[in-house]
C-alpha cells in the first residue's frame, strides 16, 4: 500500500500529485483546489516548490506573519503585503 497525504483544508488524498501543493515553511499538504481559485489563478509547477500556506505568509515589506486579515496576496506571483505596509497604506483589502 501506498501511503498519501492529507490535505489540511478537505481532509482527504489525491491520486494526482499535480494536484497537491505543499507548503514550504510548515510542509502541510493542500489540494490546490481546496486553498487556491484556481479560476482566478494558477501557480506555475516551477513556482509551486516557494508556496506558503497562509498560516506561514510573510509580508514582503515588513518580513513578518502579523495580522492574516489585513495580508494580500499577489494573484500573479503569490507574494503577500499587508495593506498597511503600503506606500500608502490601504484602508481595507479590495474584494
Amino acid at each position: 500500500d501506498e501511503l498519501r497525504d492529507l490535505c489540511l483544508v478537505c481532509g482527504s488524498s489525491s491520486l494526482n500529485k499535480e494536484d497537491t501543493l505543499y507548503c514550504r515553511d510548515c510542509g502541510e499538504c493542500f489540494h490546490i483546489y481546496c486553498v487556491v481559485d484556481t479560476h482566478v489563478r494558477k501557480i506555475p509547477k516551477e513556482t509551486r516548490h516557494t508556496w506558503r500556506c497562509t498560516s506561514c505568509c510573510v509580508c514582503q515589506v515588513c518580513h513578518s506573519r502579523g495580522d492574516v486579515g489585513t495580508i494580500m496576496r499577489c494573484v500573479e506571483c503569490d507574494r503577500a503585503v499587508h495593506t498597511d505596509c503600503l506606500k500608502p497604506a490601504m484602508k481595507e483589502k479590495p474584494k
